[in-house]
């Protein structure tokens, strides 16, 4: 594929363990024409190991830092004078237990209203969300041999269930898996937003689609 030809990519929340890996991934196999990784951790401070540093220093990565939550930051990550990015990748979202509703408003569903929004407006293509498959029911099962039970201790479930569906039923299991799909709604209503949601309940997954979504 000529260079002209390959996306440019914006990855939302890119400096944390999905992020870096996706960066890597997409700059290695040569599937962007650039990349601009937006987080509020700086790579410098982020932990990255020795290959991903060498990643994150190729001149078709770019980094910001920006509060995602805060309206006029997030536009300001979305303009670039240099065009207009193709596909966004929202890994941008709280992850921790234990935290308060407004807490997981304002860094799960408000971060995603304000991306969507700023994606809408600068004519992104595809706007692609990570979710989490926790967003649907843990006690859906075919029979009741395959049942394996959940252990829940507050915030925290640990468990496995059979495999889930786009239609199988919604019920998140936690606090925060609940602001996910609060998200997943409000994406669905953003008129005009090419939307695509992953939904891994392991990570390897969701990179194992993504040629095939860029391409």
């Amino acid at each position: 594929m000529a260079e002209s030809a390959k996306p440019r990519v914006l990855i939302l929340g890119g400096v944390g363990f999905v992020g870096r890996n996706l960066t890597s991934y997409l700059v290695k196999n040569e599937l962007v024409s650039k990349v601009r990784v937006v987080d509020k951790v700086p790579p410098a401070t982020g932990w990255l190991n020795e290959d991903h540093k060498a990643v994150f220093k190729s001149p078709i990565v770019e980094f910001k830092s920006a509060n995602l939550a805060n309206q006029a930051s997030c536009s300001k990550v979305f303009h670039d004078d240099s065009g207009a990015y193709d596909v966004v990748f929202n890994l941008a979202t709280e992850t921790k237990c234990g935290q308060t509703d407004e807490v997981y408003k304002e860094r799960v569903l408000d971060v995603t209203v304000n991306c969507a929004t700023e994606a809408l407006a600068h004519g992104v293509k595809r706007f692609i969300q990570m979710s989490c498959a926790r967003v649907y029911d843990c006690d859906k099962v075919s029979n009741t041999a395959g049942r394996n039970w959940m252990v829940a201790t507050g915030d925290l479930v640990v468990g496995m269930q059979e495999e889930s569906t786009e239609n199988s039923p919604l019920n998140p299991w936690t606090q925060v898996d609940k602001f996910r799909l609060k998200s997943e709604e409000a994406l669905a209503q953003t008129e005009g937003l090419s939307v695509s949601t992953s939904n891994p309940a392991k990570m390897c997954h969701s990179l194992a689609c993504i040629e095939h979504i860029l391409g």
